[in-house]
């Protein structure tokens, strides 16, 4: 009976080497994006106003894309290791460093949806704003009555100009 640990062990140097430089890739480009979607929900939990604050969010998504087209690199790398290289996750190193960036991705998927819902509600408070600058009360949603008389009512009233009716 064969130790699998011993087999992955006794692999030559440079595909143990190889598979161990790409998860250190994926370990540097993941904590990077969880820094930034800390940094981004930072910014976003302030509130965004000045120009600067809104350039500051703009360099940040850009910094994120520019990462995520790193790791998109990093998977056509692993897609090109033969699959023996797959073993190598038997070594008890490997396969730790593995499981914290399976984890940290988790944690990247987390904040992104929490980002995502502070970006929700960061533009409904815009829009809230927005529309109480710019109300028109004298606007309206207007229907005939419903008994038919010729009468119109007034069904609603808009919030804004920048609300749209479909």
């Amino acid at each position: 009976m064969h130790d699998v640990n011993s087999k992955a062990e006794n692999w030559p140097l440079g595909k143990r080497d190889r598979l161990a430089d790409w998860i250190s890739k994926q370990e540097q480009i993941v904590s990077s994006l969880v820094d930034l979607a800390f940094q981004k929900r930072s910014l976003l939990m302030a509130l965004p106003t000045s120009e600067e604050q809104l350039k500051e969010l703009n360099e940040i998504i850009a910094q994120e894309s520019q990462f995520l087209l790193n790791l998109q690199e990093a998977e056509k790398q692993l897609a090109e290791m033969p699959q023996e290289l797959s073993r190598a996750l038997v070594q008890q190193e490997l396969a730790e460093r593995f499981s914290a960036v399976q984890s940290n991705f988790e944690r990247l998927k987390e904040l992104n949806q929490e980002n995502r819902s502070l970006l929700a509600s960061l533009l409904q408070y815009i829009n809230f704003s927005l529309d109480l600058f710019c109300q028109n009360p004298s606007g309206g949603i207007y229907r005939e009555s419903p008994n038919k008389n010729g009468e119109v009512e007034k069904v609603a009233v808009r919030s804004g100009q920048f609300d749209r009716q479909v």
